[in-house]
């Protein structure tokens, strides 16, 4: 019997709407509570400053800020679990895989993404993270 998944308060952060919205969609299905959805790095940036963001979903590509400069701003100032950070780009080279998770990610995803499989890696994610 599957075990229900903590509902973390999540943001999603992408400057494309149609993938900003599938990532929300995606996060809803894996049981996330998305609390917040921003178009650039600098907005995603200042929602986590504020405080009471668990999981950043965050695109690589993204005006005014990339997820990675993001990943790097909160990793140089918070403990490394706070928050969870999840990196989704396009790239799928072994170098953006290896650059992506050595700055501190939790997970990276690859563009594009099945939606169903997305939320599947979250669960799954969740369910280490809460172990």
């Amino acid at each position: 019997m599957p075990t229900e998944n903590r509902a973390l308060r999540t943001l999603v952060a992408d400057d494309d709407s149609d993938i900003r919205s599938l990532m929300e969609i995606t996060a809803i299905m894996a049981g996330l509570d998305v609390v917040s959805v921003v178009s650039d790095g600098r907005a995603a940036l200042e929602v986590i400053e504020r405080g009471g963001i668990e999981l950043a979903i965050l695109d690589v590509s993204m005006p005014e800020m990339s997820g990675l400069e993001v990943l790097a701003s909160i990793r140089s100032s918070r403990p490394r679990t706070e928050p969870r950070v999840v990196i989704v780009s396009a790239s799928v080279d072994a170098a953006s895989l290896a650059a992506g998770l050595e700055s501190g990610a939790d997970d990276y995803v690859t563009k594009p993404f099945s939606p169903r499989r997305f939320a599947e890696r979250l669960k799954e994610l969740i369910e280490e993270w809460d172990a």
